[in-house]
């Protein structure tokens, strides 16, 4: 009677982290894994997830489990589906499929039927969310479209969610051009109006959540040009008879144009907590 598959102590499954998109050669090791008789079984259980739409209605998202199976093959072109390249007694090749999550399983199978010898079940994982560069890094803080590039972003875009500082940016998906981050997948998404200042990013995406501290740099908002505010205010549109260069700049006046606090007939000036500040 033969040993069932069994898999090594060290290094039974490497990598054990692998993008989403899949297509990675991931290395099994250990023991009577069956020539030509093995194929591996990776396992996806059910992954449930609640979070608050766009709309402010609660939604759950369900990814149902599933069952891989992958065989021996020699045609490339299924790297992505889950295939077995090369396998000997002691050491298989497997292009992982694609997935999101955690905690994926996965088993060798020596033989099909009742007569099927199985290994112990270890885990693979799916990489987290992560974020690259956020275009533009210095986003308009009266709201503009907002574009992250970075890896592992899954592919359903119903679940995908990006804050800055708590505020959601709107309208958050999953898209592909040709002509943006040479054609993989990026995020993109409506921020809304928010107050000047670096930002905390919380993304949800493929079943993960990523954090970005706002001390890491990755974005931070400012008033364009024709506005103006500081670190923690809400941009304002440019006095009547003055410039506003946007940024860290303040108005100022043009010529010809003067201000007279308290005079109601002086439409242009800053309001009231904010006068003066170009002068100290």
């Amino acid at each position: 009677q033969y040993l069932p598959p069994q898999f090594a102590a060290v290094g039974a499954v490497t990598p054990d982290e692998i993008p989403t998109a899949g297509g990675v050669m991931v290395t099994l090791r250990g023991t009577s894994f069956g020539m030509e008789q093995g194929h591996v079984h990776i396992s996806f259980p059910e992954l449930v997830e609640t979070f608050i739409d766009d709309s402010g209605v609660v939604v759950t998202r369900t990814r149902p489990a599933d069952l891989y199976k992958c065989n021996l093959t020699t045609d490339l072109n299924e790297r992505y589906q889950c295939s077995v390249k090369q396998i000997s007694h002691t050491e298989m090749q497997l292009f992982a499929p694609k997935g999101m999550g955690r905690n994926n399983g996965v088993t060798v199978v020596v033989g099909d039927g009742p007569f099927a010898m199985k290994s112990q079940t270890l885990m693979l994982h799916y990489l987290p969310p992560t974020v690259n560069q956020v275009i533009p890094n210095i986003i308009d803080s009266q709201g503009t479209t907002v574009r992250m590039l970075g890896e592992n972003f899954g592919d359903d875009t119903a679940m995908v969610q990006i804050e800055f500082d708590g505020v959601r940016c709107v309208n958050a998906s999953v898209k592909t051009d040709r002509n943006v981050d040479k054609k993989r997948p990026f995020l993109e998404c409506q921020s809304p109006r928010q107050v000047v200042g670096p930002k905390n990013i919380t993304l949800r995406a493929a079943f993960q959540t990523t954090h970005m501290d706002k001390d890491d740099g990755a974005a931070t908002t400012k008033c364009y040009k024709d506005f103006y505010g500081q670190v923690g205010e809400v941009c304002l549109e440019c006095p009547l008879g003055a410039d506003c260069a946007g940024f860290e700049g303040e108005p100022i006046a043009q010529s010809g144009w003067y201000n007279l606090k308290g005079r109601e007939e002086a439409s242009g000036h800053c309001v009231e907590d904010r006068e003066h500040r170009k002068d100290l």
